[in-house]
């Protein structure tokens, strides 16, 4: 469904930027206990430092809510249209068939066909649209950070990572 590209871009676009403003927050978050910290230890902490840092938590999370919104109603209308696409592929794809398919052929498989191959196909890429890209996005950015604090943290978490998935696998039959 090549046609469906300025979808497909959007997406990405919106995964990317959910994946940076998730990952915006705790450096925030730490920019404001390195603050509070100091004042501890006989600093002062200005006022208005404080109140922008607050703002910009406020602007970060407001603003990956609304692009996760955006994403997930890019990724739904994708869905839909890419259903669409598909069942009407299907449907000319069985009316160039010659009659003794239909002769030989139960009507419950044709439909059986129709609905895992087209509704199962689209159900996982609206999933994966609205769910598991930005995550896998926010999990390389996580390590592309990681790896410039210590590379043996990185290789640590990309050690654990495929063994969470394999547990979670497991356990969710």
């Amino acid at each position: 469904a090549r046609e469906l590209w300025p979808l497909y871009l959007g997406i990405v676009v919106s995964s990317v930027l959910v994946a940076s403003t998730t990952l915006l927050t705790p450096f925030i978050i730490a920019t404001v206990t390195d603050q509070v910290v100091a004042a501890t230890k006989g600093g002062t902490v200005g006022v208005p430092t404080m109140v922008w840092l607050a703002l910009a938590l406020l602007a970060t999370d407001l603003s990956n809510t609304l692009i996760t919104n955006w994403g997930g109603y890019l990724g739904d209308t994708m869905a839909v249209r890419l259903r669409t696409i598909l069942s009407h592929t299907y449907f000319a794809k069985l009316l160039r068939l010659p009659q003794r398919y239909f002769d030989s052929e139960l009507t419950g498989t044709v439909i059986n066909r129709l609905q895992r191959s087209i509704t199962e196909t689209t159900g996982f890429l609206n999933m994966f649209a609205n769910n598991f890209f930005p995550m896998l996005i926010t999990v390389a950015a996580v390590l592309v950070i990681s790896a410039t604090y210590s590379i043996w943290l990185m290789l640590l978490l990309l050690a654990i990572y495929p063994i969470f998935t394999w547990l979670t696998a497991i356990t969710s039959k």
